[in-house]
């Protein structure tokens, strides 16, 4: 098609005959933890710490609603700043340069894709907790909203376990790290 970008050839060929991450059988495990620590984080670290610290008795006094609103932006901030700062340079690498889903951090035996994969879990571990979290006060669109993004990264990211039956595991898996994170 004129004028259309190009795919790389790194990722229009895609390896289909092994899994995207060797991470991905243990991502259940990786997400539950991920679910843990985003709610670690936000108890003892927001709750408990920060937000009192900062805003005092502004935040304190605050109705339970808008609480847990502010308390939620907060975390959801903070989680998209460690993902974006994890995750840029390997995506970055991946669609615009040379590297591969197996090319290694520096001195390292995590490859992109692994980064990537703990990347899209802790969006879905984000999004788990604030539905637990806010369940009495979130909207139907936002709960869709939710509901859908962590179906699809979790199906993706189920797909590159299940390689051997899926061919397109790799393609289904950059599609949702790309619109994902």
């Amino acid at each position: 098609m004129a004028g259309s970008a190009s795919i790389p050839a790194h990722i229009a060929n895609l390896p289909i005959d092994k899994p995207v991450s060797s991470l991905a059988t243990q991502a259940g495990v990786l997400i539950t933890l991920q679910i843990l620590l985003v709610c670690i984080l936000r108890r003892y670290v927001f709750e408990e710490g920060i937000l009192p610290w900062c805003h005092g008795a502004k935040y304190t006094s605050l109705d339970l609603r808008r609480r847990k609103s502010v308390t939620n932006s907060y975390v959801h901030v903070t989680t998209r700043m460690i993902v974006i700062s994890i995750a840029i340079y390997p995506i970055y690498q991946m669609l615009f340069g040379s590297s591969t889903f197996q090319t290694n951090c520096i001195g390292s035996s995590v490859t992109y894709v692994d980064i990537c994969l703990v990347s899209a879990g802790l969006i879905a571990a984000l999004y788990v907790h604030e539905i637990l979290y806010r369940i009495e006060f979130i909207s139907w669109i936002a709960l869709v909203h939710h509901l859908g993004s962590v179906g699809v990264g979790t199906y993706a990211i189920g797909l590159t376990a299940n390689w051997q039956n899926e061919p397109n595991h790799a393609m289904y898996f950059v599609m949702a790290v790309v619109w994902g994170t």
